[in-house]
């Protein structure tokens, strides 16, 4: 890391004739030319565990036990629950919810399955429902069943039952007018973690790391 330090050492192997290995200058030359940017030089930088970066930690750990409808006793800490159909792009965008400082549970919604009570006793204003074009929906699920080899004979991807599917959830969000319903049909992550942001703002939600005006930081 230090080429003061890398050439003495160096040295001393040559002046003990034991056979120098230097692995890290070949690269860290070719990462300053990349980047045009040059080394600082020093030893042992490590990421400052300070309070914000353990609550940051917190809220991607609690995240990640509560992926998926896992855990539901424990959805009352959430700052917030992301609901819809599956493949609909809850598990990303919770993680980039937590990378916020937000403590986030998701439940996949399957038709004509009971819900778990803990989602009725969890503020509505904090609810936040995910749509899908279906046609979007197939290529999705498709993609996924290629990935896992799972069967052809499976109803997962088909059109007709991805349009009952996504119309039963529009309903079960109409049934439910204080949820906040986002389509992520032709939305990336950061700008439906935006559309969250604004409105937690509103409702008084606020993140545990402090300001995160910007969706991109981290």
């Amino acid at each position: 890391v230090d080429p003061v330090a890398n050439a003495r050492l160096a040295a001393c192997c040559e002046k003990a004739n034991v056979t120098c290995h230097d692995l890290w200058s070949p690269l860290l030359e070719k990462l300053e030319g990349y980047f045009d940017a040059s080394r600082l030089g020093v030893p042992g930088r490590r990421q400052f565990a300070d309070d914000s970066y353990m609550k940051l930690i917190d809220c991607i750990e609690y995240t990640r036990m509560l992926d998926d409808g896992v855990q539901p006793h424990k959805w009352s800490e959430a700052d917030l629950m992301i609901v819809g159909p599956s493949r609909s792009g809850k598990t990303p965008l919770s993680f980039f919810m937590a990378q916020r400082g937000y403590k986030v549970a998701n439940y996949p919604l399957v038709p004509d399955e009971s819900l778990p009570q803990e989602l009725w006793t969890f503020p509505p204003d904090r609810v936040f429902a995910l749509t899908i074009a279906p046609q979007k929906l197939v290529g999705i699920r498709s993609n996924r069943m290629k990935n896992l080899k799972m069967s052809s004979n499976s109803n997962y991807a088909q059109l007709v039952r991805i349009q009952e599917e996504v119309s039963w959830c529009n309903k079960l969000y109409r049934q439910n007018p204080k949820w906040n319903v986002i389509d992520t049909t032709d939305t990336g992550v950061e700008e439906n973690c935006a559309t969250i942001l604004r409105h937690l703002d509103k409702v008084g939600v606020v993140s545990m790391i402090g300001n995160v005006d910007n969706p991109s930081t981290i």
